[in-house]
């Protein structure tokens, strides 16, 4: 083989491999898709929105009941309603607990929840974005979530501290970190990927409140239909009795609405966790199929339909 033969398969051979070199980097370092984290953070968005009205809604049958089961009962101890100082957390089982206490704890724990997935979809959502983040604004956004989710627990018990009540974990921070200086989205995905366990342990809190709503508001409906079967049974004037009629029908119409509300929020909790795998799937893939990202996105869709009415509905019963 002559001289310039083998120079000029040489010269070839290293154009070759400084060309696959360069695709392969322009693969790991090209920009993220952004539309998977677009709709990742509107679907949080209107999960969010959509528990408020519900939760008040809940809060308010609850209280309401309390009062007036307070008012039928001759036994009721006023003084047991007085706060002692400084003010404490009423140390009683819950079982125990007035249902209005449960539910406002409840609700303070599942606002902090929405809160904390809001934070982590923005988080997200910046970090997929053109322009990059630095270190410090990744370890301040990183602490301003789990600082959130610490006490997001506090309902079942005392905060949860250190790795255990993180929301983002040390995994993610350091493969984020990574991402940051390497602009490799294998970096980027990885950190998405080690997130996942906190993903479905907070999701599953979600699911579990979603429950405990659903059970008190239904004790509440049972409750309050009671009395209007007592105020029925009692009552001849057709004027009164009107009333009556419409005040359970305005009801049952409330409480359709708000299961059917509470419904979707659990599948939104629900379609979370595979959410986030479809985010990873989606930034090494732009054309990964992203299903239950897509189906978190329809129903948060719906949601924000329904949480239109719904508070329509609430404005109705603040105004009985």
């Amino acid at each position: 083989m002559s001289g310039n033969a083998w120079t000029f398969r040489k010269s070839t051979a290293a154009f070759v491999a400084l060309l696959a070199v360069s695709l392969t980097m322009g693969a790991g370092c090209s920009s993220v898709n952004q539309q998977p984290f677009d709709k990742f953070s509107t679907a949080v968005s209107n999960t969010q929105a959509g528990s408020i009205n519900c939760l008040n809604l809940a809060y308010t049958f609850s209280r309401d009941d309390f009062i007036q089961n307070f008012i039928a009962d001759s036994n009721s101890d006023f003084s047991s309603l007085k706060l002692t100082f400084p003010v404490k957390e009423i140390e009683r089982p819950a079982e125990k607990l007035p249902l209005f206490i449960c539910i406002f704890r409840a609700r303070t724990s599942l606002q902090k929840l929405d809160k904390t997935f809001s934070s982590y979809a923005s988080l997200l959502k910046a970090l997929a974005g053109a322009k990059m983040l630095s270190s410090d604004e990744l370890k301040t956004l990183c602490a301003s979530t789990n600082a959130t989710a610490a006490s997001v627990f506090e309902y079942y018990g005392s905060p949860v501290s250190g790795e255990a009540g993180a929301f983002i974990g040390s995994a993610f921070s350091m493969s984020a970190d990574l991402y940051l200086k390497h602009k490799t989205r294998s970096y980027l995905k990885e950190a998405i990927s080690n997130n996942q366990p906190q993903v479905e342990k907070y999701a599953d809190v979600g699911v579990r409140l979603i429950a405990l709503l659903k059970e008190t508001l239904a004790k509440s409906y049972r409750q309050q239909f009671e009395s209007y079967q007592k105020e029925w049974n009692a009552e001849t004037e057709k004027g009164k009795r009107k009333e009556i009629l419409t005040s359970t029908l305005d009801l049952d119409i409330k409480i359709i609405n708000a299961m059917e509300l509470l419904d979707i929020l659990e599948k939104s909790y629900q379609l979370l966790p595979e959410a986030n795998r479809n985010l990873a799937e989606s930034v090494e893939n732009n054309d990964a199929a992203l299903t239950e990202l897509n189906r978190l996105y329809n129903v948060s869709d719906e949601l924000t339909t329904l949480n239109t009415i719904f508070a329509s509905l609430a404005g109705q019963k603040k105004s009985e």
